[in-house]
């Protein structure tokens, strides 16, 4: 139950310091310093930036989508090693496809990274997409953190996380 009252916490206010959410949870900051610790080992929880690529002036944020074909692991380890210094977020997998959030320093540079991941074996087609706002819908996962807080099984059903 302390997870999910600190992740209750920082849904209220990711900004928040230690030694303030630890007073509103009544934890003491050496247990919250674990506990986002832990969260942060646990590939399932991903603290991110929430931007808006309107006012990047000197880079393009985009995504690709890239059906893979064949060990998605290894492709996705290929394309961390060749364009991992071009990445906005941790890249993931959703069954077949391989989401990638990048930034480039023009449209063209982007657009020439697209076909570069293409021609990767085990890739059948790539998609890009050049996003004017992004938001985080972030009602699901407190009502999530609240239910199974009061939850005797102190798990979050699967169904909810996989929406």
């Amino acid at each position: 139950k302390t997870d999910f009252k600190i992740l209750g916490q920082l849904l209220k206010n990711p900004r928040e310091k230690i030694d303030s959410v630890a007073k509103s949870t009544k934890l003491s900051t050496k247990t919250i310093t674990r506990t986002i610790e832990k969260f942060e080992a646990n590939p399932a929880i991903q603290f991110t930036i929430i931007y808006d690529p309107r006012k990047l002036e000197k880079f393009v944020a985009f995504a690709i989508l890239a059906m893979v074909q064949s060990n998605i692991k290894k492709i996705k380890k290929e394309i961390e090693t060749s364009f991992g210094d071009y990445f906005w977020q941790v890249p993931f997998t959703a069954k077949e496809l391989l989401v990638l959030f990048m930034y480039s320093d023009n449209i063209y540079n982007a657009d020439t990274m697209r076909h570069k991941i293409k021609e990767i074996e085990g890739i059948a087609f790539t998609e890009v997409f050049f996003p004017k706002k992004i938001t985080m819908p972030t009602n699901w996962i407190s009502n999530s953190v609240k239910n199974a807080a009061r939850s005797g099984k102190l798990h979050i059903p699967i169904k909810q996380i996989n929406r």
